[in-house]
């Protein structure tokens, strides 16, 4: 997740670790973490990078249709995390 890796710009900018291949930039959504369940981890870590990458609705769109078992915290505006877990997180 970017809640631990990240960087803080001079200006007070927070930069994610992550690198979106569809822009070559960071990141730039309020998702900040992924967590997927997999027989192995390799591919857990696979999907969550993924899943955080395409950010926190279609992250879970996605995790949704191909009925993954994944959780993604989402920064809102006054400081929380909001909890959203696929159908397959919830009941495993």
């Amino acid at each position: 997740g970017t809640y631990r890796n990240f960087y803080d710009r001079p200006a007070g900018e927070r930069v994610a670790h992550m690198i979106d291949p569809r822009t070559g930039r960071p990141t730039e959504h309020l998702l900040v973490s992924a967590s997927v369940i997999q027989p192995d981890c390799a591919t857990a870590d696979a999907l969550a990078t993924a899943l955080h990458v395409l950010g926190p609705e279609d992250g879970p769109a996605l995790a949704r249709r191909e009925g993954l078992a994944a959780l993604f915290m989402v920064a809102q505006s006054d400081g929380t995390l909001r909890r959203v877990a696929t159908d397959a997180w919830e009941s495993p």
